[in-house]
């Protein structure tokens, strides 16, 4: 049966889009993820659907890092569904083990800073399509945990999660959605992303947000 994705946390603020040239020219490397803080002092994180944890650990490079496989999931403008790897970084605990099915809304952990680098504390989340190499991403160039993609060949199977996520709001969670006056927005990301059914729509927009401060790439 297919499935909708919902957002990792319930206040959500996209910091940094997927994929854009003013993250290139200011950190001098590609953003192949999305960055997402809350709004509030509530920093877990949960399932974005039901799904399988691949794998757990700490990564040298990106940090406390959850793996997770979703199956048949809805993407914007396609008519097929998919089955996705999804990575959650930066994490300051971690709430699941390795081969733990999990429902959608389940704690996974709590975000944090934990990174080679001095990051402010959000989560990094990348979503792609390859199966068969859930460790590898093109992010990171050597690391312990996670596992060095080839740019060329990881592309086809990369793409920007706001593609697959929903707000929702029931009654574990009740979410809301906005993004900071950046120029590391996309313009597709300034458009309104789809609400699970019977969800009354709470997005807000960037002009409600001054830019939040960054100075780290990741």
């Amino acid at each position: 049966m297919a499935q909708k994705l919902i957002l990792p946390m319930d206040n959500t603020i996209l910091t940094a889009s997927w994929q854009t040239e003013a993250y290139l020219n200011h950190f001098d490397c590609e953003h192949f993820g999305i960055d997402l803080v809350s709004a509030t002092d509530d920093h877990e994180i949960y399932s974005l659907g039901d799904g399988k944890v691949i794998g757990v650990g700490r990564d040298g490079v990106l940090g406390n890092t959850v793996i997770m496989e979703y199956s048949k999931v809805v993407r914007k403008g396609s008519k097929k569904n998919i089955d996705v790897i999804c990575r959650f970084s930066h994490l300051k605990s971690i709430s699941v083990r390795p081969q733990q099915v999990v429902k959608q809304g389940r704690l996974l952990g709590i975000y944090g800073r934990t990174s080679m680098y001095p990051i402010e504390p959000h989560l990094h989340l990348e979503i792609d399509t390859d199966l068969q190499n859930p460790y590898s991403t093109p992010t990171i160039l050597k690391s312990n945990f996670l596992r060095r993609a080839i740019r060329g060949t990881k592309m086809k199977y990369l793409f920007n999660p706001m593609e697959v996520l929903n707000i929702q709001a029931g009654i574990l969670h009740t979410q809301t959605f906005t993004y900071t006056g950046t120029p590391f927005i996309s313009d597709n990301d300034r458009e309104e992303i789809p609400c699970m059914p019977d969800t009354p729509r709470k997005v807000y927009y960037a002009t409600e947000l001054p830019p939040l401060q960054s100075t780290t790439p990741l």
